[in-house]
């Protein structure tokens, strides 16, 4: 998901002619569908009983997550009033959420690993 909001939020933001109100929409839709996702895995993570989240699991997957989609909120507000810095915001929660997606993508291949499947075939 991560990655994907990175690809969609430059794609986004690279179309020519953006006016302010546009990128406004745009910055602001990325971030709260983002915090919207952010309280889906909130919930999950709470729920789910197959493994107990620890500090670690809930700062990767749910509290910078979070961080980054609420810049991408505060970086869709600050369009009108300073565009420059809006900008800087908007790169810098992308950059947060790329950071974000190769740690989680290398956790989640790690815990495949060391926990297995159990063998089914018997």
């Amino acid at each position: 998901m991560y990655f994907s909001s990175v690809l969609l939020t430059a794609g986004l933001l690279s179309i020519p002619h953006h006016t302010e109100a546009s990128l406004g929409i745009v910055l602001l839709a990325i971030g709260a569908a983002g915090l919207g996702y952010v309280a889906r895995v909130a919930t999950h993570m709470r729920r789910q009983e197959s493994y107990s989240p620890d500090r670690g699991d809930w700062l990767w997957f749910v509290f910078l997550p979070a961080g980054a989609y609420a810049s991408a909120l505060v970086a869709g507000v600050t369009v009108w009033s300073a565009p420059g810095a809006s900008l800087v915001i908007a790169g810098g929660s992308a950059m947060l959420l790329l950071l974000i997606g190769v740690h989680n993508a290398w956790d989640s291949a790690v815990y495949m690993i060391a926990n297995p499947p159990p063998d089914r075939s018997e």
